[in-house]
């Protein structure tokens, strides 16, 4: 073979090694991109599942945590609470009762945590100031009781949800009690004043405020002769009234 056509051959055969050598070498980084992309993605995956697994678990379990504490739920406050046959007009074992006749803001203050924090309860419903007014406490002293006892279930006791009523109106019918009153030196002047204290608490607290004042008062703005024994505590018909309206909270 000429010397000349073997070189240009062996020259081209060398062109043709090289550009496969050079063709493989682009495939296999090729190969290797697509590897890493590959590898990227499911190890996103696998992040984005363990995410989620993680966010299932803590919801899974902030809802065992409502489920194991949603069996109580504490009536907190005075002789009017006390005097709440629970069992009657609910028919719950769950619901606990926490009333204590005579106390003041004061007095549940000094036992709450036995009445309220050591049951971790689901909800609390608050009723109490009227016996501030017979002791002669002062109004915003009964407001600033009140707002410390809503502050204090709040840091002590965070998942339980707090409902606080209004102070229940009173009368002095003679006609209608005869002297039979209990009402004292109690004047729905001074509960409406009150009231609208801890309304204000509830709105600046977050909470749910329900106005059980008006649900039992007359045309007079007294408390409903019907509804009560003594001009002071409910009778059956009172808390039934009571009853209805805080099943809507229940």
């Amino acid at each position: 073979m000429n010397k000349d056509i073997q070189v240009k051959l062996n020259n081209f055969n060398n062109r043709n090694n090289r550009n496969s050598i050079e063709k493989i070498l682009e495939d296999i980084r090729k190969l290797s991109l697509f590897v890493a992309i590959g590898m990227i993605i499911i190890l996103i995956l696998q992040l984005v599942f363990t995410i989620q697994i993680s966010i299932y678990n803590a919801n899974n379990k902030r809802a065992e945590t409502v489920v194991y504490r949603s069996n109580k739920i504490v009536f907190f406050g005075d002789s009017i609470t006390d005097r709440y046959d629970l069992d009657k007009y609910f028919k719950n074992n769950n619901y606990i009762n926490q009333g204590n006749g005579g106390d003041t803001t004061a007095d549940l203050i000094k036992r709450i945590k036995t009445s309220v924090f050591d049951y971790e309860p689901a909800k609390v419903f608050v009723l109490i100031g009227t016996n501030d007014i017979v002791h002669g406490l002062n109004q915003d002293q009964t407001i600033d009781n009140i707002e410390y006892i809503v502050k204090q279930i709040k840091k002590n006791s965070p998942n339980t949800k707090i409902y606080i009523e209004s102070i229940y109106p009173i009368t002095k019918d003679e006609k209608e009690l005869g002297n039979k009153s209990s009402a004292g030196t109690r004047d729905n002047s001074k509960i409406k004043e009150i009231n609208k204290g801890i309304k204000e608490i509830a709105e600046s607290e977050n909470i749910t405020y329900i106005d059980m004042y008006k649900e039992l008062i007359n045309d007079d703005d007294e408390l409903k002769a019907n509804y009560t024994e003594d001009g002071l505590h409910l009778n059956d018909d009172g808390y039934q009234v009571v009853t209805n309206i805080l099943a809507n909270y229940l």
